[in-house]
């Protein structure tokens, strides 16, 4: 989120979960066509065109900034955004904003403002794990293989 655009930075943190579950999906379509080990290395592809990409990404420019590395910021700012954008204002923005020093303090945590979103955060990611889902994708072949239903197990499940 340190190198997207403040328009677009809300948005995009809806992706990895997003991205998760599109993943979980495809794999289990491949599954009904391939062998596991196939289906292992289909699973690792992702994994590594990511890392590799991840090389050629620039440092956040607020992360530099705030190291005291400004052409280095504006450089990654250039870089994110193009040469005929606004980078500058952004960068400026950035500046400003970390010379505002808005850090908050522990103390800080008990007001509803912060606690009440980390709260509902921390429930819901809780109450996502506690669903018992995970452990029901794991077994669903041969759950459905004791259900005697029509189709093979292998294709339920899928």
């Amino acid at each position: 989120s340190g190198v997207a655009h403040s328009g677009v930075r809300g948005f995009l943190g809806a992706w990895p979960q997003m991205m998760a579950v599109t993943g979980a999906l495809v794999l289990y379509a491949l599954g009904l066509v391939l062998p596991w080990r196939w289906l292992a290395v289909a699973g690792v592809v992702p994994v590594l065109i990511m890392l590799i990409l991840l090389c050629f990404m620039p440092s956040s420019p607020r992360f530099l900034i705030s190291k005291g590395k400004d052409q280095e910021a504006m450089k990654a700012l250039e870089w994110l955004r193009g040469k005929n954008t606004k980078y500058r204002d952004e960068f400026d923005r950035i500046v400003d904003s970390l010379s505002q020093g808005t850090k908050i303090s522990c103390a800080e945590l008990a007001d509803p403002y912060y606690y009440k979103p980390l709260l509902i955060t921390v429930f819901m990611r809780c109450l996502q794990q506690l669903s018992g889902v995970t452990p029901i994708l794991v077994f669903l072949e041969p759950i459905f293989n004791k259900t005697h239903v029509i189709l093979k197990g292998k294709y339920d499940a899928a």
